[in-house]
């Protein structure tokens, strides 16, 4: 028994060591130059299945250009910002934001 102890302690502090040499985690960014136009007047920049970035949807209209979950944070505000004028042809930007908790 006290051997099986041993062994499970052992274990733990190797699998402990092992993620602590990994590193932080990196931030979850918005990819760019991910844009697809899916329709005449809606795009979707994808996640590429990066954890933490949702698909952000974007809709281009007369009056203003619709970005659809962009993310938090101020880089991927930028970068939203740079897609979406690539094909947004007024200078309304309306954001529409679901509430993201991580936990």
């Amino acid at each position: 028994m006290k051997r099986l102890l041993t062994f499970a302690a052992v274990c733990v502090l190797a699998a402990a060591t092992t993620l602590a040499q990994r590193g932080p985690i990196p931030d979850p960014l918005v990819l760019e130059g991910a844009t697809i136009k899916l329709a005449e007047h809606t795009y979707v920049i994808r996640d590429n299945d990066v954890g933490g970035v949702p698909s952000v949807g974007v809709v281009v209209g007369g009056l203003g250009t619709l970005a659809i979950d962009p993310c938090l944070g101020r880089r991927n505000g930028d970068a939203v910002l740079r897609e979406t004028a690539k094909a947004r042809t007024t200078d309304e930007l309306y954001v529409a934001s679901r509430h993201f908790d991580p936990e």
